[in-house]
């Protein structure tokens, strides 16, 4: 690849398709690695060293380039339509720098994302369309259910949104600065990791503190993770720790 990548490659219908951190996105043949296409498009100079959005919705390719995000026929790499999640603002680079990052909070057709240091917004992938946004800043992604999409905010402010219109159903302040991880919404909850190496669990209809788990002292690095009934978490220092809801 001629430039890092951050973001997880995404592996369907026997391709391999990769984005870079220069947002350039290739595609592979997943049975020989023969490069199929690649789709470059002019951008700022800028870019995020984050996990951007890749990902799939029935025959089309997600995928953020900047404060946009594309949706790409797989088979040639031909962009169908384009959605601006927000409109970069600011007097320099650093400012005006609003890549979407990933992963997406999916729920059917609807993909809400963060824009980094922006805003938060759900794209109708169905239509291509952008459903709402709320300006914030933040720099970790969102998770969501059903209902609600919730993120933490610059000073670590969770919230809680309407997934259907954007709209705030509940903030809480009690986690300022506390250098949050990305969130992971689990069953009656949403989970949140600290700096400090805490797992804290909030109750997803109201915001309510539930319940804080240590791990070992180190930051929380990503996202908890869900698998089947387990929330699993991984730690600056290289500890993996499973947590079951009794």
């Amino acid at each position: 690849m001629p430039a890092r990548v951050a973001t997880p490659p995404l592996v369907a219908g026997e391709r391999v398709f990769v984005v870079g951190v220069d947002r350039v996105v290739h595609a592979f043949d997943a049975l020989d690695g023969r490069r199929l296409w690649v789709l470059k498009r002019p951008g700022d100079s800028l870019t995020l060293s984050q996990a951007s959005v890749l990902t799939a919705y029935r025959d089309t390719l997600l995928v953020g380039q900047g404060p946009r995000l594309l949706g790409v026929d797989p088979l040639k790499g031909s962009v169908r339509w384009e959605v601006a999640v927000t409109t970069p603002r600011g007097t320099n680079e650093v400012e005006r720098l609003a890549d979407l990052v990933g992963p997406a909070a999916r729920e059917g057709s609807n993909f809400c994302v963060r824009a980094f240091q922006a805003a938060v917004g759900c794209v109708d992938a169905e239509r291509g369309a952008l459903r709402w946004n709320q300006n914030g800043g933040g720099i970790a992604a969102v998770a969501g259910d059903a209902d609600f999409v919730f993120s933490a905010d610059g000073s670590d402010r969770i919230t809680a949104r309407k997934r259907s219109g954007g709209e705030a159903a509940w903030t809480n302040e009690a986690l300022l600065h506390r250098g949050l991880s990305a969130p992971a919404a689990m069953g009656k909850t949403v989970v949140f990791g600290d700096s400090e190496g805490w797992m804290h669990f909030l109750a997803r209809d109201s915001g309510e503190m539930v319940l804080r788990l240590p791990t070992d002292g180190s930051p929380i690095v990503a996202a908890p993770a869900l698998w089947d009934n387990t929330l699993m978490a991984v730690t600056r220092n290289g500890g993996i720790y499973a947590f079951r809801p009794e």
